[in-house]
């Protein structure tokens, strides 16, 4: 007769036809469907009847091992079967059904049994094998291509000697196997060795659930809890076992319908729960895990606060952009008949009046458009065009008016000495802007008598631009509230004017050009304020 290569199972829709050898032992010829429809096994000649519980098989004569592979993914038992081949014997079944009863037929030397099946999973198919009379000590292992830990944990609680993870290891899988079938044909030779082997099966399930970050409860039928690992001794605010509580006593749920653990102390801790319950009636036991979602929800709390705090940016750049605009259209008007009424003869009181209305308008305009900037950098329609910008040239326009503003607050405005070109990628017209905001911030803040200097030097791949003062400095929480808009830093109402806008608008314009702003100050030693921007060229090739 034909050598076994599958034990039979009966699919809906497949035809089956008994035969009898000539020594009376039932056969079957049966075609197998995947559930999942992507192939056909191979037809197969397959042992079935009471003769086949005690032939032995060609496959036993030759001293193989007969595994029982129950798994509804035709392709991985195809792959089991090549990977095994001269090592094992392998037998299929697709679903739980057919895999209990052929198991209690045939009685093989191991299951390798698949976590997700259609119908009855692996996990209730391995509780009714360890229930079935003969087959408590059968080895099962487990398969799956999922790496979760709380799978394994109850994978292993239910009875499961092993577990294994897609796509298999053909030297461990069969180390594994070996491992195991010796074990039991060494308990079927000397039963005494039973409780020990179960002992080292049940330190290991121990082990696990003892390692296992999530915290674990395992509560009987009477709501008493029986076993908590270390996870949820730290949980529930307790040192050690055993817990003389029960568990209505310690999960609870609050007035917004989340689950919470209730601590010894009054506090409650939300939590996640899942819970899973194995026998029944007073035998029955369930296994609550529960995983601690403060940090979780701390992270969404912060998610939703940056959201709406990015929305109420955007709705107040909107509002202020739309509000400099209809501003903006006045004052043009003022600053238009102020600049013609200069060309008028006047007195002059009446001159020095009309350069004040100027200056005012001026300072206004400067305003709405640092006010429109920041609209546009919120709302990302701001843009730059970068180009190679002579940085020592650009310096010198910027601290030519700039000295002067400095002289009359008695300071003194140093600007870089004559050099070799230093050319940078930048937006001419912007960098201007963030240079003329931090020497205006200088010598607004800086004090009087002090000395102002504007450096520029290479370093690396990099081109600095900074402003340097010796004024009164910052001390840390002016630095860590540095950059938020309409922030003054205290001086708000004083004789000093400003927005708040200025470095806030200098740190997204360097930004945008692709530099950065950097600043280093403490209390007494002054500020210095540094923009890097990538050179125009390696820097030890500057012309």
């Amino acid at each position: 007769m034909s050598s076994p290569a599958a034990w039979p199972m009966r699919l809906p829709g497949t035809a089956a036809a008994d035969s009898i050898d000539s020594q009376g032992e039932n056969m079957m010829n049966t075609t197998t469907v995947s559930p999942r429809g992507a192939r056909q096994l191979p037809q197969r000649h397959l042992i079935w009847g009471p003769a086949a519980a005690t032939a032995r098989t060609p496959a036993e004569r030759a001293g193989l091992i007969h595994l029982l592979v129950v798994d509804d993914d035709v392709a991985a038992i195809e792959y089991l079967d090549q990977l095994l081949k001269g090592f094992a014997q392998i037998s299929f079944a697709t679903n739980g059904e057919d895999a209990l009863r052929l198991a209690e037929a045939h009685r093989p030397d191991l299951v390798l049994l698949d976590v997700e099946l259609p119908g009855m999973d692996g996990f209730e198919v391995c509780r009714r094998l360890r229930a079935m009379r003969g087959l408590g000590e059968l080895p099962i292992i487990f398969a799956t291509s999922h790496a979760d830990p709380g799978i394994e944990t109850r994978a292993l609680a239910l009875g499961g000697d092993d577990f294994v993870r897609k796509p298999f290891s053909a030297p461990v899988l069969c180390a594994r196997v070996r491992r195991l079938v010796d074990r039991k044909r060494s308990l079927e030779r000397h039963p005494g060795q039973g409780d020990r082997h179960r002992q080292i099966s049940d330190g290991r399930v121990a082990a696990i659930v003892e390692a296992c970050k999530d915290a674990i409860l395992v509560v009987d039928a009477a709501g008493g809890v029986v076993m908590a690992n270390a996870a949820a001794c730290a949980l529930l605010n307790v040192k050690a076992q055993p817990l003389s509580v029960r568990l209505d006593e310690l999960l609870i749920v609050d007035a917004l319908g989340r689950h919470c653990v209730q601590r010894a102390s009054g506090q409650r801790v939300p939590v996640e729960a899942s819970t899973s319950t194995e026998g029944h009636g007073t035998d029955a036991l369930t296994v609550h895990v529960l995983r601690d979602t403060r940090e979780r929800d701390r992270e969404q709390a912060l998610m939703r606060r940056q959201t709406e705090a990015a929305a109420a940016r955007r709705a107040t750049a909107s509002m202020l952009s739309y509000i400099a605009h209809e501003i903006g259209n006045p004052v043009n008007v003022i600053k238009g008949f102020a600049q013609l009424m200069q060309a008028e003869r006047m007195s002059a009181s009446q001159a020095d009046k009309l350069a004040h209305i100027l200056d005012a308008v001026g300072h206004l305009s400067e305003l709405l458009a640092d006010v429109s900037d920041v609209a546009r950098m919120e709302s990302g329609q701001f843009r730059v065009e970068l180009q190679d910008v002579e940085l020592h040239a650009l310096a010198a326009q910027a601290c030519e008016p700039a000295a002067a503003q400095a002289a009359a607050a008695g300071m003194l405005l140093r600007a870089p000495p004559p050099a070799s070109p230093m050319r940078a990628r930048a937006d001419a017209r912007r960098l201007r802007q963030c240079l003329d905001n931090l020497l205006s911030n200088a010598i607004k803040y800086a004090g009087d008598g002090v000395c102002i200097e504007v450096e520029i030097e290479a370093r690396g791949q990099e081109i600095v631009l900074a402003v340097q003062d010796h004024g009164c400095g910052l001390d840390e929480d002016q630095l860590a509230h540095l950059y938020e808009p309409y922030n003054r830093l205290g001086r708000d109402g004083g004789a000093i004017p400003g927005t708040g806008l200025g470095l806030t608008l200098t740190r997204d314009l360097v930004q945008a050009m692709g530099g950065r702003l950097e600043v280093r100050s403490q209390p007494g030693r002054g500020c210095r304020f540094e923009i890097l921007l990538a050179a125009s060229q390696p820097t030890g090739t500057l012309d």
